[in-house]
């Protein structure tokens, strides 16, 4: 029996014991035979043996062969038992030899003294078993049936936190064991830009070592990927490594410090070689200046090229437009401009999705927009060319280190935006030399008012009146709203980035006396708690602070908000389709006396109406985009304290998302000097509803 007991402790299968559904049982014709205690002894001692047998299968067959890491926990499994198997057979040599302390009187075995032998492997087997069934079921959190590193290390890191020393042991050596590999796979990813397999990084690792960590992996792997021909220096490489090598995830600090010195390094060694603050500045400032019209005059000189591409075309046998043309239109407006030596320029190109179009005429009915005011935010690409037209800059290595995809089709959604509104503008004013052009010719032949006999020079004179009015009143809008946005946002916006990146615009920046600080390194002010500090920029951070400097950028112009930007779409619309209608009339909106004699006062009458719908859908715009500001937390309720603002149904809530108070406070103070410029004779916040209309107009009182 004693020999049949100790085959079974190595893991040899016994007739004596039978599997049921309530565990190991005795054979019947086996258990008649002995005590109860001696059964209770044998039945212990093959449970003990099944919980072997089963972490043993999982050793020499593991459930994920292709895992790594899971072969790498097996082996160091088969390694903590082989202390097991040594007991087995120390057990029995000693059994055979009468040792003392197993046999007694030098005859018999008691089974007790066997179970007292090995009831010290019973937790540690327990562990182990119960650890690979987890790791057979596979990970309860995700729908995955592999185990990553990071859930792996923290499946055994989690047992290995028990008040049982044996079993911590055991689990501190399986962790030792799956640490070695995750830490070479650390240093393939941050120092040779060998990439990471996802969810590696252990619960462990704070985030912010976590973030330092995938920081300068992509880096350098973007780097390897370029071809770039410089590399990082081999001293600095070979003490990383053996840095990296010998320490633990586990000591959180001295590896938090760690992965911030690699961090540090690499992130100077980027700014020095790869990507310096004067590209950096070189890109902002064409991003700026192209697709946020900070170049003015060249953003006039597109939008005047544009407009006369497509007035060719309409009278052209070729009336298709590509691409191409728009670009070669780009090249046009930069003569005579400061665009002109511009290298930037060369990078920008338009792309149209539809491949190529034709020029449109615009729309003379008033659009029946469908667009909700709460949740839908317009589409402004197609004002430029009357189909969905894009500016592009292309994302090339080392830009690509900071710059994304989704903030180049930001920047390419500003510049429609943008253009949208100057394009406007211009427009108006065009129309406004056009109106005062046909004046003065008319003026030859009528001398004083506008001609016609009796009726019809009134009727002439009043739809002049209003058209002038309509023109006077568009245009005191959009040069409003210009100002706001250009000025107050754009300029701000940019001026704040600029300095929190460590050049100023306009200043010569001081560099910093520090030995650690590159030349050519953006800084960045320190904490509040340590005055005269700098920081060290890194991409990370000016990938974050490009981020915020977008988002304040898209909120603040009014562009993020759908409601407001919905009705500054509609007064686009209705501009253009002034526009539009006086040049279908020739220019001018009074017909020439003769043709105005051949119609009667139909004609007249007609061109009144339009005009008078066109205005009265601006002042309702005007009217409704003046009471969404109102009802915005930016800006006190009426007839109330000046500091309680409204809390409900705010359309500016991402407006208010500033960095800090400071940036809050200024979006606050914008917000109001647009008000104030809107309505500086109180016709928008406390209008006459029975007022005459000559009382309602919106710019009366304006001298």
């Amino acid at each position: 029996m004693l020999a049949e007991t100790f085959a079974v402790l190595a893991g040899h299968e016994s007739s004596l014991f039978v599997t049921s559904a309530d565990g190991l049982k005795l054979s019947e014709s086996f258990s008649t035979l002995l005590h109860p205690g001696e059964k209770a002894a044998l039945i212990s001692l093959a449970s003990l043996a099944s919980l072997y047998r089963g972490v043993r299968a999982f050793v020499r067959s593991p459930s994920h062969p292709q895992n790594e890491y899971i072969c790498a926990l097996a082996s160091a499994i088969g390694i903590e038992l082989k202390g097991y198997e040594s007991l087995v057979v120390t057990t029995e040599e000693s059994v055979l030899r009468k040792d003392d302390s197993l046999v007694g009187s030098g005859s018999y075995v008691p089974l007790s003294a066997l179970l007292a032998t090995f009831s010290l492997w019973e937790p540690p087997l327990a562990a182990l078993s119960s650890l690979v069934a987890e790791i057979k079921a596979g990970p309860s959190d995700t729908n995955s049936l592999d185990w990553s590193a990071g859930l792996l290390i923290d499946l055994v890191h989690r047992r290995a936190m028990t008040g049982y020393s044996r079993v911590a042991e055991i689990f501190n050596r399986l962790l030792s064991a799956l640490q070695r590999i995750l830490l070479h796979r650390f240093n393939a990813y941050l120092l040779h830009g060998i990439p990471l397999p996802p969810d590696s990084i252990p619960s462990c690792i704070s985030a912010e070592t976590k973030e330092s960590i995938i920081y300068v992996g992509d880096a350098i792997a973007t780097i390897q990927k370029e071809g770039w021909t410089k590399s990082l220096p081999r001293e600095l490489l070979s003490e990383w490594t053996a840095n990296i090598n010998a320490a633990s995830i586990f000591e959180t600090q001295s590896f938090d410090k760690l992965v911030a010195d690699i961090r540090v390094g690499v992130s100077e060694w980027l700014w020095a070689h790869v990507l310096t603050k004067d590209d950096i500045v070189v890109a902002i400032d064409a991003l700026g200046d192209y697709f946020l019209l900070r170049n003015g005059e060249f953003a006039v000189a597109v939008i005047r090229e544009i407009e006369r591409l497509k007035a060719d075309r309409l009278n052209s046998r070729n009336s298709i437009i590509r691409a191409q043309d728009l670009n070669h239109a780009l090249l046009r407006a930069s003569v005579g401009t400061s665009a002109e030596t511009d290298p930037a320029l060369s990078k920008l190109s338009f792309t149209i999705p539809s491949g190529t179009t034709r020029p449109f005429l615009p729309h003379l009915t008033r659009s029946n927009t469908s667009m909700s005011r709460v949740n839908a935010l317009p589409d402004f690409s197609s004002f430029l060319l009357g189909t969905p037209t894009q500016l592009s800059y292309p994302l090339e290595f080392p830009l690509s280190l900071f710059l994304s995809p989704a903030a180049l089709q930001n920047y390419s959604r500003m510049y429609a935006y943008l253009a949208s509104v100057r394009r406007a503008h211009i427009l108006l004013l065009d129309l406004w030399s056009s109106l005062s052009l046909a004046q003065r010719k008319r003026r030859k032949w009528v001398r004083i008012g506008e001609g016609g006999n009796g009726g019809e020079e009134a009727l002439r004179t009043i739809l002049l009146r209003r058209t002038w009015g309509c023109v006077r009143e568009m245009v005191w809008f959009l040069e409003v709203l210009w100002s706001y946005i250009g000025g107050d946002v754009v300029d701000t916006c940019y001026r704040t980035f600029r300095e929190q990146i460590g050049s100023p615009a306009g200043r010569t920046r001081t560099m910093s006396s520090s030995r650690s600080q590159q030349p050519g390194s953006p800084t960045v002010a320190s904490r509040p708690d340590t005055p005269g500090a700098e920081k060290q920029l890194d991409f990370a951070t000016l990938k974050q602070l490009h981020t915020t400097y977008l988002t304040n950028l898209t909120s603040a112009s009014l562009m993020a908000s759908g409601p407001l930007s919905t009705i500054i779409h509609e007064v686009l619309q209705n501009c253009e389709r002034l526009v539009g209608q006086v040049e279908r009339w020739g220019g001018d909106v009074l017909p020439d006396l003769l043709s105005a004699q051949m119609e009667g006062d139909g004609g007249m009458v007609e061109r009144q109406q339009v005009v008078d719908e066109i205005y009265e859908t601006f002042t309702e715009n005007l009217r409704d985009f003046y009471s969404l500001l109102a009802t915005s937390p930016l800006v006190p309720t009426k007839n109330s304290d000046m500091s309680t603002f409204l809390n409900a149904s705010s359309v500016l809530n991402s407006t208010m998302q500033g960095t800090n108070g400071a940036a809050s406070m200024q979006a606050r103070r914008q917000v109001e000097h647009l008000m104030l410029k809107l309505d500086f004779n109180t016709q928008l916040s406390d209008p006459i509803v029975d007022a005459p209309r000559v009382e309602r107009a919106i710019l009366a009182g304006l001298t």
